[in-house]
């Protein structure tokens, strides 16, 4: 699978991920760190909006922030409760880092999303979530800028020693950390997807279903360097919004 040093290297950098676009500079510049709480490994309150999604291989179950990324929320539970979900194929499978879901397959061959208003969602991002294993993230070409009907549900990655190094290199040029190194840390001892962090749209954490994560992301894909997608057809059967504590 591809690396993440280079991503890891641009934001600890704090340049835009594409330059000529200033517009999607990445948000790790702005944050308010000493506001910083790490929802994902916090308790569920009672009461929080959850997905139940059922696939070919089982049921994962995420709790959904529409207080971190309301519009992102909004937009999934809208298609969720309309059908747009069901029998949707699992189109990309990155062995060790995610599978990705969430539209229609045109006649051309490409992906059709599609959102509550027809328009693309501007990404929202919010420095309480994180892309931990188990996250739930928004996905358009647009990578900075927006979302759609799409989204990936991503993996941890092992970090490669010189990686390590990197996010360990943490100071900017006059000594000053950058990022808290305690959430550093957590990356370090592979937790999640660094490389993806101020990239994505994050609007759920999987709480219920790592085990079959795990079986999507050993599917055989069609050519790992060219064609994630997976020789088996595996599909969304449905995702049902509820409430946890009513069906957790």
């Amino acid at each position: 699978m591809k690396r993440f040093i280079k991503a890891i290297a641009i934001i600890l950098g704090l340049v835009s991920i594409t330059a000529c676009q200033p517009k999607a500079a990445n948000p790790l510049k702005s944050y308010d760190y000493s506001q910083m709480k790490l929802i994902q490994f916090e308790p569920i309150e009672q009461g929080s909006p959850i997905a139940i999604i059922e696939t070919d291989y089982g049921t994962i179950k995420i709790v959904l922030y529409p207080e971190e990324a309301p519009n992102t929320v909004e937009n999934f539970i809208y298609l969720a409760e309309k059908g747009f979900y069901d029998n949707k194929s699992i189109f990309g499978i990155d062995k060790e880092a995610y599978f990705i879901t969430g539209s229609t397959d045109a006649p051309s061959g490409e992906q059709q999303w599609e959102t509550k208003t027809g328009e693309l969602i501007e990404n929202e991002y919010s420095v309480n979530l994180w892309p931990f294993r188990g996250a739930v993230m928004s996905f358009n070409e647009n990578q900075g800028f927006f979302g759609d009907s799409r989204f990936f549900i991503i993996n941890q990655v092992e970090l490669t020693e010189a990686e390590k190094e990197t996010l360990e290199m943490n100071v900017d040029e006059e000594g000053n950390e950058i990022v808290p190194q305690y959430l550093l840390d957590k990356f370090i001892e592979g937790k999640g997807i660094f490389g993806f962090s101020g990239q994505y749209t994050i609007f759920g954490q999987t709480y219920e279903g790592f085990d079959v994560i795990e079986k999507i992301l050993s599917l055989e894909v069609v050519d790992p360097e060219e064609n994630l997608k997976p020789k088996e057809d595996v599909k969304i059967k449905s995702i049902r919004i509820s409430e946890y504590g009513k069906d957790s």
